[in-house]
């Protein structure tokens, strides 16, 4: 049994059900019920097919055949099946009831009561015939409440004025302002964290490749610790944390909640993705492991297997998107990462016995609440969610961030040709007045930097007029009620970007074709360094053919969309 059951599985087989006993494994089914000499199991028991069981151990005594022959032959009875509807109701563990309030207990010790947690510590003292010690001195109780409440001692100033304080509230007074303090948040965030798996993003730090978990998951941090720090409820914080992006999808505070999400994140392992949130949803706010329930029926908790999967499928759909930030428009370097419904109609299908390479896709599983909770899932309705939920560079701080960014690429462009011209004048005057090789090569180099610089202009102005046109198609397209002429204005902004695109790349060939050409001049030619630039080149060469075509065909669109909407016939090339 040890060899078939559980995480084992030799050769495909369960043996812990009799389902899976009688479905068998990789050599086909296991049992036909009735019928022990046309069993597998019975066969290789007995040795009357390879490889005789147990492997590498000695044939079951006759009796034991006997017993086993018997039992196939009067229907391989196991204990009976759970039905469906007929779960059992949730152990009876103290973490599954539901919380009483106890009556305050009787003391004999009625003056050291001050309060009715006081009374149990009391009582529970009286049943062991304890005798409690004296009241720690001051600066004992500052230091206790200091190191439980934030997490560092008192100062020597926080301490002298606390015992110069002889108001019968200085106490009260110290615990209220600690619970203000935003290191409280900081102290019991900790704990917090450590439930719900906060971590950084690991994955190849030298291809700064993030694998696992997402970027600025600090974010998240900061979420919790904020709302312990405003007495954000419980029950609210897991809100957010799992739905954060539906129940309020424009609130970038809230959405950093969904990090709790965003930390199960996998590049490469999309099922163990999901497993994660599965897994450690159940965990961090369930309290009760379902994960066996990944391979068969939970065999101490009343879930089964399909239910599993149907608690999966209220996550299937989820993705990890990074958004941008005020003031910063490479994501790379900073942003919100949060979930987002990236395939509403994305299938979950039971895996069986837990393989992923086994999927049962004849019959897909919608989402329901396992039935040991007794909570019926409800009518679920579709969301209506704003434009900045599905197309978060919208929102107006975005757009102007990425037009400041691109006028000031122009500022820089134009600062750096100003600076070549320079340049490219003085190596004339030089030229002019040595007429020596050096002279000529340098003459050279700096009217290769010269050409670029002009490039690197001409491709940054484009930019900015085919970001305007396309926030302004933007704007047409998501107006309330939408602008009739958002067609044109789309077309139009695809024929810029396509312009754009078209001097980037130029300006790319440029570049490339100036390294190859410093690697082929150089006084000690590396090919392996030659090789790598010509690579680069013709990535360039290739790209820049492919914006031209693309911006010809948009062209063509135009002009036949034009005709249709009497608009003008030809685009500006400026």
């Amino acid at each position: 049994m040890a060899c078939h059951t559980g995480k084992f599985k030799k050769s495909g087989l369960d043996l812990s059900t009799r389902e899976l006993a009688i479905r068998g494994g990789d050599r086909g089914p296991g049992m036909v019920p009735g019928k022990a000499r046309e069993s597998l199991i019975y066969r290789v028991a007995s040795h009357l097919a390879e490889p005789h069981m147990p492997l590498q151990g000695p044939k079951l005594a006759d009796a034991e055949l006997r017993v086993l022959e018997e039992w196939i032959d009067n229907s391989a009875a196991f204990a009976p099946a759970v039905k469906a509807d007929k779960l059992p109701t949730l152990p009876d563990h103290w973490s599954f009831r539901k919380p009483i309030r106890p009556a305050i207990p009787a003391v004999s010790n009625t003056a050291w009561v001050r309060n009715p947690i006081d009374a149990f510590v009391s009582a529970e003292r009286d049943s062991r015939k304890l005798t409690p010690v004296r009241e720690a001195d001051p600066q004992i109780l500052l230091r206790r409440v200091y190191l439980d409440l934030v997490g560092v001692p008192p100062t020597l100033s926080e301490l002298n004025r606390f015992l110069a304080d002889q108001s019968p509230n200085a106490y009260d007074s110290v615990v209220d302002r600690l619970l203000a303090d935003p290191r409280y948040g900081e102290r019991w965030g900790r704990h917090w964290m450590d439930i719900w798996r906060y971590s950084d993003w690991y994955g190849w730090r030298k291809g700064n490749d993030v694998r696992n978990s997402a970027r600025f998951m600090w974010r998240w941090r900061d979420w919790i610790v904020e709302s312990l720090n405003e007495d954000k409820s419980y029950d609210r914080m897991i809100l957010e944390m799992l739905a954060a992006d539906e129940v309020v999808p424009q609130d970038t505070k809230a959405l950093r909640a969904t990090g709790f999400l965003a930390r199960n994140y996998a590049k490469y392992d999309r099922d163990g993705w999901m497993q994660d949130a599965v897994d450690h949803t159940a965990l961090g706010m369930l309290g009760i492991t379902v994960k066996c329930a990944r391979c068969h029926d939970h065999k101490f908790d009343p879930i089964q297997q399909e239910e599993y999967y149907r608690f999966r499928a209220f996550f299937e759909p989820y993705d990890v998107r990074v958004d941008r930030v005020p003031g910063e428009t490479d994501v790379d370097k900073d942003g919100l990462s949060r979930v987002f419904d990236g395939d509403a109609q994305r299938p979950t299908y039971l895996y069986v016995r837990g393989d992923i390479q086994q999927p049962d896709k004849e019959k897909p599983l919608t989402p329901t609440v396992p039935r040991l909770f007794g909570l019926a899932l409800g009518k679920v309705e579709p969301v209506s969610l704003p434009v900045d939920s599905y197309y978060p560079d919208h929102r107006p701080f975005v757009q102007a961030d990425l037009l400041a960014k691109a006028k000031a690429d122009v500022e820089r462009a134009e600062a750096d040709l100003t600076k070549n011209q320079v340049a490219f004048a003085a190596a004339e005057k030089e030229l002019a007045a040595s007429r020596v090789a050096e002279g000529y090569e340098r003459m050279r180099a700096v009217s290769d930097e010269l050409a670029l610089a002009r490039k690197t202009l001409a491709a940054a102005k484009e930019d900015v007029l085919a970001l305007g046109a396309r926030i302004a198609a933007d704007n047409a397209k998501f107006a309330n009620p939408p602008d009739p002429a958002y067609e044109g204005y789309a077309i139009e902004a695809r024929k810029a970007e396509r312009k754009a695109g078209i001097l980037k790349a130029d300006e790319n060939v440029t570049r490339a074709q100036m390294e190859f050409d410093q690697a082929l001049r150089a006084k000690s030619p590396d090919e392996k360094l030659i090789g790598a630039a010509q690579k680069r080149l013709t990535a360039a060469t290739v790209a820049l053919t492919q914006a031209t075509e693309g911006y010809h065909t948009v062209g063509k669109v135009y002009e036949r969309i034009a005709r249709s909407m009497a608009l003008p016939q030809a685009l500006p090339d400026g």
